[in-house]
């Protein structure tokens, strides 16, 4: 009888560390700028249940250990942060550590160009047609605060900048399309707005 016991608590001991995991860290993420060099940076990690971690990256990356096996997303600087990066469905697998290499720019974020002598408004408009093309060329006629004629570039871009003031008003024409008036505020709560105005070809 005592060999019996002694034989299925040694049974049961083999069976317990069969069925034991072994303790891993789910998810290292290492976040260099575009040299390969390692960087500053907040990190968030987000599981599907909406948990969130963070951490501050430092040298040799930064774990997340306790996640699951669902995948999960990484952003890189937070929400508000120039050049911020997310990198979504990032694979966690059991019993392996998932490594994310993540490039970010930070760099280019600490430089600012110098401030405007007088304070300005810009508004991109970006000009196309009915099918969403570009309308390279289309000519841009500001009426108010000033008089000028814009050209498109390439992209049908064309960037106005005035003074804080009056709105900015005018018309924009393409050959073979109706002409488009525009009339948009140019203020502090307006500074920098971009908008698409979509000409309609003229029926023939």
């Amino acid at each position: 009888m005592k060999t019996c016991t002694t034989y299925f608590a040694l049974l049961f001991l083999v069976c317990s560390k069969l069925t034991s995991a072994a303790s891993y860290c789910s998810l290292k993420v290492i976040v260099v700028n575009a040299g390969g060099d390692e960087v500053e940076a907040a990190v968030r990690v987000t599981e599907p249940n909406g948990r969130i971690l963070e951490q501050e990256n430092k040298l040799g990356g930064i774990e997340f250990c306790d996640l699951g096996v669902l995948p999960v997303t990484v952003t890189v600087g937070s929400e508000a942060a120039c050049n911020a990066v997310t990198v979504r469905n990032v694979k966690l697998s059991w019993g392996v550590t998932s490594v994310v290499k993540v490039i970010y720019d930070r760099e280019s974020c600490l430089h600012h160009p110098p401030p405007d002598p007088v304070p300005l408004c810009r508004i991109l408009l970006r000009i196309a047609d009915g099918q969403q093309h570009w309308l390279s060329g289309a000519q841009v006629k500001l009426s108010t605060p000033f008089q000028h004629t814009y050209t498109a570039d390439d992209y049908g871009r064309v960037m106005l900048r005035s003074e804080h003031g009056p709105d900015l008003q005018g018309v924009v024409s393409f050959a073979g399309y109706s002409l488009k008036e525009f009339k948009f505020p140019c203020s502090l709560t307006h500074f920098q707005e971009e908008h698409r105005l979509v000409l309609e070809k003229v029926a023939k």
